[in-house]
């Protein structure tokens, strides 16, 4: 594979067209920045490529921070990327896969459903600077891609138990459950007008669940002075200072007392410590073979994209 380097002007070029990328791409010089094989590849195919990722990624229900984030990475990678998309289309192509009209309709489908109106889709795609003719062949070549990486990766992929076990035991720390408690609550709202009416509904409270005389459960009190529900379990290293010092070091029965933060007051009755432990290997099992899947087909991608560069002519202009 012969690799040529990037030249000043284009790298200009690019800088240039990213930053005015807004997802109503500007009208740009279609030159040429890449050849693959045959293949040319212009600005105009970099500019469409980011396009179809953007729909793409709108029609998933995605947040816009996901949005950015994956655009951002994409318009920094954007030229690579669009040429290994290129490589792959073609193994796709040699192994005469084909992609019926009617798969690349239901796509188009669930695409128009993020879009109040088909004015508004073709509007969008007016924006994006495509036809609906150029969406369907990149909605097909999209497809191709998938369907080869399954064939060509995921088809490989296998972790076995004995794997999962031995990621396990070299990795226990990981799987370590902090100290937990489970907590009755009682909390009292500062009033605005009343600071000093939190402070004198606790002590009531607190002289109430202390009256070994009354005999009122925690849960009894918490119905009458409780402004929220049980804040429940707890690990630890999750709340506020203030609150962790004082659970922590109390034990299962016992009463806090008052706990003064921004909002309120606090109280709370331990009804049961957790201490720390270590996630056995049947609850962790499934997510272990996860990472480990994960892991491999990003390894075994890799590597057959290596292996699709090695094998082409990649020219950047």
């Amino acid at each position: 594979m012969r690799f040529l380097k990037t030249t000043a002007r284009l790298l200009l070029i690019i800088m240039m067209f990213f930053t005015s990328l807004s997802i109503g791409y500007c009208e740009f010089s279609d030159g040429i920045v890449a050849v693959v094989n045959d293949d040319i590849v212009t600005m105009q195919d970099l500019r469409q490529f980011l396009s179809m990722l953007y729909i793409n990624l709108t029609s998933t229900g995605r947040s816009k921070k996901e949005i950015q984030e994956v655009m951002a990475y994409y318009q920094a990678n954007g030229l690579s990327k669009l040429i290994d998309n290129k490589l792959i289309i073609d193994a796709a192509n040699q192994k005469e896969l084909i992609i019926r009209p009617e798969v690349v309709d239901k796509r188009i489908k669930e695409i128009k459903t993020q879009f109040p109106t088909e004015k508004d889709f073709l509007s969008d795609l007016v924006k994006q600077g495509l036809t609906v003719s150029e969406v369907r062949k990149k909605i097909s070549d999209d497809l191709k891609v998938r369907y080869i990486e399954n064939i060509e990766i995921s088809s490989k992929v296998f972790v076995s138990p004995q794997d999962v076990t031995k990621f396990y035991e070299e990795n226990t720390d990981k799987f370590k459950k902090p100290e937990m408690v489970e907590l009755d609550s009682i909390f009292i709202t500062h009033e605005e007008n009343n600071p000093k009416f939190a402070k004198r509904e606790a002590k009531k409270a607190l002289r109430l669940l202390k009256d070994k005389e009354i005999e009122r459960t925690f849960s009894e009190v918490a119905k009458d002075f409780s402004d929220s529900p049980a804040i429940g379990t707890i690990t630890k290293g999750e709340t506020i200072p203030e609150i962790e010092e004082v659970v922590f070091n109390l034990n299962e029965g016992e009463i806090s007392p008052a706990i003064n933060v921004d909002t309120g007051i606090y109280i709370f009755q331990i009804k049961k410590r957790i201490p720390e432990s270590t996630a056995s290997l049947d609850e962790v099992k499934d997510y272990i073979h996860d990472i480990l899947t994960q892991r491999q087909t990003n390894e075994r991608r890799e590597e057959w994209l290596k292996k699709l560069r090695n094998e082409a002519y990649i020219e950047i202009k």
